[in-house]
């Protein structure tokens, strides 16, 4: 009978460790799935951020939900590197200034030199003497060519 009952208390041991693994192991696969999902979240708004096309979001998206974490790393390497309402901003404030085509310093439309090199950034219009940038083909104000 000794012998008995010490094989039952190593059986009992055994599934009392089983039973541990088994709820390590049901902890593990719950927090990896909380991760998972997180990560799609955390692709589909900074997608939606970033980037214009819905086709493209709606990709990302997907290999999202197929690849998990892995995803995650390397969309956050190939994702565009600004916020669509950052470039927005941006474009608005180029809108405001011109930049130098000799040295690249930005100087406000009302120059006609360049604050940086001294280069000629703007000219009169031939037709109706307004300033029109060097850059540009046309005047923005009679549509004369601006050769």
């Amino acid at each position: 009978m000794h012998v008995a009952d010490g094989m039952w208390k190593i059986l009992d041991m055994g599934s009392l460790i089983f039973s541990q693994w088994t709820m390590l192991t049901v902890v593990l696969i719950r927090g990896l799935a909380i991760v998972w999902i997180l990560g799609i979240i955390w692709v589909a708004k900074d997608a939606n951020e970033r980037i214009k096309s819905v086709v493209i979001q709606v990709a990302a998206i997907l290999l999202a939900t197929a690849l998990g974490p892995l995803w995650v790393v390397i969309y956050k390497i190939l994702r565009p590197p600004h916020y669509r309402k950052d470039l927005l901003l941006l474009n608005i404030m180029r809108a405001q200034v011109q930049s130098c085509p000799k040295c690249g310093e930005w100087n406000t439309l009302e120059h006609q030199y360049c604050s940086s090199c001294g280069k000629k950034i703007k000219q009169s219009c031939k037709e109706c003497h307004s300033l029109v940038a060097l850059t540009q083909e046309y005047c923005s104000n009679c549509w004369a060519p601006n050769l």
